[in-house]
């Protein structure tokens, strides 16, 4: 109606990112792609030949609005906007403060801490009780919680041409190892099937049992609606990854919004449009109040509406993570070098010392 356009918008779901890059790239021999798709923000730069340029569609104020961080990994080698930051999440590592003020910790210190610092915390957090632990061990299904932790320290899953994998040199990961073995980390892989492993973490944070838990900045408000329904109250916090070599720069996840080529100049048009409005302020904050993402737009944070947001609940500060979010370095078969990945670490969580005796070092 505001532009004069009659539209008809079909959403068609392929199940994971993993199947939506699959139809893409089927999609290119069969001249069968969608005006817009949403991608894993890791896989997005591999879909850049596909996109038109979307600055030539989208208002030079409205792409400036974009948070420039998550708008990183929509930008090409040549400098070329291939789509825009959609549902994006962020690495946070989510705090009880009551064990970590108890343990002898404050705000500042989770806000400020890196890995030693880490390290210790979660370590007098264990020390409190028998029945409480530091933080829990959990895999993601495509690792990114741990690829994030790598690259903040220099780390690297493969190199520049990718016939080499790295991410088992030079020690990288030690530290996981360490706190397992010194108990500040807890791992619940042999009690639980790997997807169990999860839920079993999320219980034991709500029950207050559980002082860190490294995961999507989602968990947040998972944690909240667990609360809501059990009738307890966790004071939890979403503090940054620990600082690394790189400080606390860390991986987003997520996805992006790509802005395809093969669409008419009506459908680009529109298409533009939709991307528009899904990223003004009130649009962009209930996409994050429903779904635990993060705001894409900076006119959000600036918004009254999230500003009511924060000073309702201090411990949902989105803001103050964004400036660290960088783009996942491109690994060449994403999806092999993940499930690969994931199988050695699930191997690893069950048992430390059979691997390390099959593949060697630490």
């Amino acid at each position: 109606a505001e532009y004069g356009v009659s539209v008809c918008i079909e959403y068609y779901s392929q199940n994971d990112y993993g199947g939506v890059a699959t139809k893409l790239a089927a999609g290119v021999s069969g001249g069968a792609l969608p005006v817009l798709s949403q991608i894993s923000s890791q896989q997005a730069i591999v879909f850049a030949p596909l996109c038109d340029d979307v600055s030539k569609y989208l208002s030079e104020e409205g792409l400036n609005n974009y948070v420039d961080s998550l708008l990183a990994s929509c930008i090409d080698a040549d400098g070329k906007a291939f789509g825009v930051p959609s549902g994006r999440s962020s690495v946070a590592y989510i705090v009880n403060m009551d064990l970590i003020e108890a343990a002898g910790y404050t705000l500042e210190d989770v806000k400020t801490w890196d890995w030693e610092k880490f390290h210790e915390i979660m370590s007098a957090c264990a020390a409190l009780g028998d029945d409480i632990e530091g933080i829990g061990l959990y895999w993601d299904t495509d690792a990114w919680f741990w690829e994030s932790a790598l690259y903040s320290n220099g780390g690297y899953i493969d190199n520049a041409d990718g016939t080499k994998i790295l991410f088992h040199e030079d020690g990288n990961g030690g530290l996981v190892a360490e706190m397992t073995a010194d108990g500040s980390m807890c791992t619940l892989y042999n009690e639980c099937h790997y997807k169990e492993v999860d839920d079993a973490l999320d219980v034991m944070f709500v029950d207050g049992k559980l002082a860190c838990r490294m995961g999507s900045i989602s968990t947040y408000g998972t944690y909240k609606n667990m609360m809501n329904e059990k009738g307890v109250t966790v004071n939890q916090y979403m503090a940054p990854q620990p600082a690394g070599d790189g400080g606390f720069s860390h991986c987003g996840g997520g996805n992006n919004m790509l802005f395809l080529n093969q669409s008419t100049e009506t459908q680009k048009f529109v298409a533009a449009k939709f991307l528009e409005y899904l990223a003004r302020p009130e649009v962009d904050l209930s996409w994050n109040d429903c779904s635990g993402y993060m705001p894409v737009n900076e006119l959000t944070y600036e918004s009254e509406g999230y500003k009511a947001l924060i000073a309702a609940d201090p411990g949902y500060a989105l803001a103050e993570l964004t400036p660290y979010v960088h783009a996942f370095p491109v690994t060449e078969r994403w999806a092999e070098v993940r499930s690969y990945l994931m199988d050695g670490l699930i191997a690893w969580a069950q048992d430390p010392e059979a691997c390390k005796a099959q593949y060697g070092g630490t």
